[in-house]
């Protein structure tokens, strides 16, 4: 007991002369700018660790450590709970009871040294992955790394948050999308589960990590994830992307969104010379739900793809089904595509939007072109290389010419014309 309190005198006599010195020695006064930023150049410990500042003096007989969740060195008086801090907190002990002269000309080297061993420290004691919570990067992208089919899928999900929360972040994202090992068991996750809060939270990661950040599309551009192509990844979400629940559908379209703000990425796949992925986009459009069909016609503003309409403004330019028929008309007339196979499909998709919206209408050049285009395929059925395929398809445009798009009374004269 004497033992004790002669301690405890001991260290109230060392703060003492330790606050003593704060008044009497020089002040730091990093900023310039603001003369009451200041701090004592030597340090002051208690029992609590605290962070050491730029340029001061650390007294000997201290517990000093590196904290690698922040990168910055800390110290506290000495305790005997030191051991178990450091197996349970993400830290590794630098220094002990020689103390540690920082702003000497040294500081630098031994301040690299210090964390060159500590992080070769933590290396090799630190579980690969924390079992507490799973706030940090670092451990979150771990777990996400090590998950397989018998995995705890509460820790995974917890992880998943918290990578999604830091993936918004440029750097973060970049780092996402070059750790070839976390993207590709992102996608292989995605593609294999049936969970679709677990699918949500994949999809959303990595729109996250893509949406602004040319980085990390250029990473996949260039590689950084081996074995993926951004092509067949964009058909593979495109595929049967119908039978999604809505959610995943918008979540979809949200990542491919994010891609073809790539230059490379829009001209090779959604434009008019190169349209792979800009007709498979189209022909689903038509069954999906409301929310994917107004990141569809957002997606087609940020190409530019979208003409703009001498029309009057109406409540139908907030109606995706509007825009897009609007974006399909115009196409047509205006001859975009480079194969007919193309044009028909297009077609075929302003006639299922008509049907499935009876309240849309076309615009007057639309009808102008749509009715010299029916004329011209009258005259093509007189050449025996036509096929019966292009003599069906013809037959469906006269006949939407009037069913859908005019009088549906004026069929029956056309037909009979024709006959």
């Amino acid at each position: 007991m004497l033992l004790k309190f002669k301690s405890l005198l001991s260290i109230a006599l060392f703060i003492n002369q330790l606050t003593a010195a704060t008044i009497v020695n020089d002040l730091i006064c990093p900023d310039s700018a603001d003369p009451t930023n200041c701090y004592p150049r030597i340090f002051v410990p208690t029992n609590e660790w605290q962070v050491i500042k730029p340029g001061q003096d650390i007294p000997a007989g201290l517990h000093v450590r590196l904290n690698l969740e922040t990168s910055e060195r800390e110290a506290k008086l000495m305790t005997g709970e030191l051991d178990t801090e450091a197996r349970n907190e993400d830290i590794v002990v630098v220094g002990g009871d020689n103390g540690d002269k920082s702003n000497n000309d040294n500081s630098n080297t031994l301040n690299h040294e210090q964390i060159a061993s500590a992080l070769h420290i933590n290396k090799k004691n630190k579980p690969r992955v924390s079992h507490g919570d799973l706030s940090d990067f670092d451990s979150a992208v771990e777990e996400v790394e090590q998950y397989d089919q018998h995995g705890d899928k509460e820790r995974l999900l917890k992880a998943l948050d918290t990578v999604n929360d830091l993936s918004h972040d440029i750097e973060l994202g970049e780092q996402l999308t070059s750790n070839g090992l976390l993207f590709q068991k992102l996608i292989n996750l995605s593609s294999s589960t049936n969970d679709v809060q677990l699918e949500e939270r994949i999809y959303n990661i990595i729109a996250a990590s893509l949406r602004n950040n040319p980085g990390a599309v250029t990473n996949l551009l260039n590689g950084k994830v081996p074995g993926f192509n951004v092509e067949n990844h964009i058909t593979s979400l495109l595929e049967n992307i119908s039978e999604s629940p809505d959610v995943i559908q918008k979540r979809k379209i949200g990542i491919i969104q994010a891609l073809v703000q790539n230059p490379t990425i829009a001209h090779q796949l959604f434009s008019f010379e190169h349209p792979t992925g800009l007709n498979q986009l189209i022909s689903n459009y038509p069954s999906l739900s409301q929310e994917a069909k107004v990141r569809v016609v957002n997606l087609l503003e940020d190409l530019n793809m979208r003409g703009n309409s001498n029309d009057k403004r109406t409540i139908e330019d907030t109606d995706p089904d509007s825009n897009m028929s609007k974006f399909i008309q115009q196409a047509l007339r205006e001859g975009k595509f480079k194969d007919e196979a193309d044009a028909n499909a297009y077609f075929t998709n302003l006639v299922n939007i008509h049907k499935n919206d009876k309240q849309l209408k076309p615009t007057s050049e639309f009808l102008q072109w749509l009715s010299k285009e029916v004329e011209l395929r009258k005259e093509r059925k007189k050449r025996d290389e036509v096929s019966q395929q292009d003599l069906d398809f013809d037959k469906f445009m006269l006949t939407a010419r009037h069913e859908i798009f005019g009088n549906p009374m004026g069929l029956r004269k056309a037909t009979a014309d024709e006959l």
